[in-house]
């Protein structure tokens, strides 16, 4: 991993390079709530912290659904600001100077956006794939506690039944016992 620097968002990657050989590697993190969702500006600020880094091409990896609702760990490449800019985008942006906006501050806005945009869609699929273990994690819970609502309403009936039975068993022996006293007087 030599000259590899990580940022980790959210407390589950925390723990784990916590715990790794590359816990060396990490250069900050970032934790959201849990809970609540994220908005896009809260993206745009990790974003932002990001590229006040030095970096060549950024690698964001995330969790996303497969088919079969399988997750995959997936990952998007972001180049610089200073792969982008080169003597000849420079040039293709003097074209596209909007109110007095300079070719570089316009490059400069929208590799942000585009930086923002890359891990806002990861956080989505992140998202999607926490919602979908949480689901088939209710679901299996849900069809666990039927099959143990069965088996228990099964085991009340045959103990009610062995009750029933044994009252049946006593009632007949003391009715028996009384008929047996009857016909001795």
């Amino acid at each position: 991993m030599g000259d590899t620097r990580v940022v980790i968002w959210g407390d589950k990657g925390c723990g784990t390079f916590e715990n790794s050989r590359f816990k060396t590697n990490v250069k900050w993190s970032a934790h959201p709530d849990p809970k609540g969702n994220l908005s896009f500006i809260e993206v745009a600020s990790v974003a932002d912290a990001l590229l006040k880094e030095d970096f060549d091409i950024l690698r964001v990896v995330y969790n996303r659904l497969a088919k079969g609702g399988a997750p995959v760990i997936d990952s998007l490449y972001v180049p610089s600001f200073k792969a982008l800019v080169s003597e000849e985008t420079k040039n293709l942006m003097v074209k596209y100077e909007i109110e007095a906006v300079a070719g570089n501050e316009l490059l400069s806005g929208l590799n942000e956006f585009h930086l923002a945009s890359a891990i806002n869609y990861a956080v989505f699929q992140n998202q999607a794939v926490e919602m979908f273990n949480r689901r088939n994690a209710m679901d299996n819970a849900s069809k666990n506690a039927k099959e143990i609502g069965l088996k228990l309403t099964m085991l009340y009936n045959r103990v009610r039944q062995g009750a029933i039975t044994t009252e049946l068993c006593e009632i007949t022996a003391g009715a028996a016992a009384v008929d047996n006293m009857d016909k001795k007087k």
